[in-house]
């Protein structure tokens, strides 16, 4: 009679199986099932979970920002190479700024600004400190608020925010032609049109609204609270 294979010689039997390059099909096409899921998965996530890239308007509709002008804006930030200066959503060179958390910060300032004056215009004084703290947290959460509307594909924004639209172009054109960025791109010649730099400030200031506003449904940006700025 045959005798009972023992533990180890099933174990030899299933190294030599698995060693024997014609049944590696079997693992293979495992992981290659997986893998494709994997990345399928992934690619869904980002083109249907990505942030919208809306019009920006005014309270009374006027449009601050046209979403035509983010895409203008995206393009000269790659036309120039401003990925080899700075970076944006932490992807970049890091010799410069992240355009979207200096962004973010510049809003978040102009609208904190914003917010003082109104308080000097109707009060005719300055606000104490318990009201100071009342106006920072204002900001904050006019950051977070997403008034996103996916029927109309706009961003209604808030005096404060449309204010800190306004100022960031400000701050950008300043940067590119008087500015750090200025003695990098005066010399080549480029940025130096107004109308780039508008829209390339428009662009940043879409990424700084992503940075902070909450994803519908959640209690974190689309950029998972990323970057942190008190």
């Amino acid at each position: 009679m045959n005798e009972k294979p023992t533990a180890q010689s099933r174990r030899h039997r299933s190294i030599d199986y698995w060693m024997n390059t014609r049944n590696w099909w079997g693992p293979l096409t495992f992981i290659l099932v997986i893998s494709l899921a994997g990345v399928g998965m992934i690619g869904y996530q980002t083109y249907f979970e990505a942030p919208p890239e809306p019009d920006f308007k005014d309270m009374d509709g006027k449009v601050v920002i046209a979403k035509d002008a983010i895409g203008r804006g995206q393009k000269v930030f790659h036309q120039h190479g401003l990925m080899e200066f700075g970076s944006f959503f932490g992807d970049g060179a890091q010799r410069g700024p992240d355009f979207t958390a200096e962004a973010l910060h510049v809003v978040a300032e102009a609208m904190h600004e914003f917010g003082i004056n109104e308080f000097r215009r109707k009060e005719g004084r300055e606000p104490s400190g318990p009201e100071m703290f009342f106006i920072k947290e204002s900001t904050r959460q006019v950051l977070k608020e997403n008034r996103f509307d996916k029927t109309t594909g706009s961003v209604i924004l808030t005096p404060a925010h449309a204010f800190a639209a306004q100022t960031l172009r400000t701050y950008y054109f300043r940067f590119f032609t008087q500015g750090k960025g200025a003695t990098v791109f005066r010399n080549t010649g480029e940025l130096g049109k107004t109308k780039e730099i508008e829209d390339l400030s428009d662009f940043f200031f879409w990424g700084a609204w992503v940075c902070a506003v909450q994803r519908p449904g959640s209690t974190f940006s689309y950029t998972h609270n990323w970057p942190y700025d008190p």
